[in-house]
């Protein structure tokens, strides 16, 4: 086959390798063993329980321990009373510095703000063998690990204090 004589020359025959380089090495494994850990449900939400008890007060918590940014959950705080008389002026306090890492709160029963620390949510009179149920709906906002406290007060007890930890995903 004949060339015309002002086209380019044929390119030499160069055979194909693959070359990769520790550093792209690196890369694809990370990816990789990203992607089987996200399969495996690594990275998905988790919640879990945490219980206290007084001698007066058992406290049964639900909470997200891991959660993805921008995530709805839901915190669920049951009070029972397990002392022979009724308690008076209950209330169950949410540290800020777990709530922090939240945003688009939604207490119920409402809540109010104290001294800007903590949020409490009064049940009033809790008779004997009496429980309650306070529920917070919350978005992930924050990502990273936060930790805090749920606090659960009555008149004439010992306050009942349980720590929560968890973490905030991209």
């Amino acid at each position: 086959m004949a060339q015309h004589p002002l086209a380019p020359p044929q390119a030499p025959e160069v055979p194909r390798r693959l070359r990769i380089r520790t550093p792209q090495l690196l890369g694809i494994l990370a990816l990789m063993a990203i992607t089987v850990l996200a399969v495996l449900g690594v990275f998905d939400p988790v919640e879990t329980q945490v219980r206290g008890s007084s001698t007066h007060l058992d406290v049964l918590i639900h909470y997200p321990t891991r959660s993805r940014f921008k995530q709805e959950h839901t915190v669920a705080v049951h009070v029972r009373n397990t002392s022979r008389e009724a308690l008076a002026d209950v209330q169950v306090v949410f540290a800020k510095s777990y709530l922090d890492a939240f945003g688009n709160l939604r207490f119920v029963p409402g809540a109010s703000l104290l001294a800007q620390e903590a949020y409490a949510v009064p049940l009033g009179t809790l008779e004997e063998g009496g429980m309650r149920e306070v529920t917070v709906e919350l978005e992930a906002q924050r990502r990273g690990w936060h930790e805090g406290a749920i606090s659960v007060r009555a008149a004439g007890t010992d306050e009942l204090r349980v720590a929560l930890r968890g973490v905030v995903l991209p």
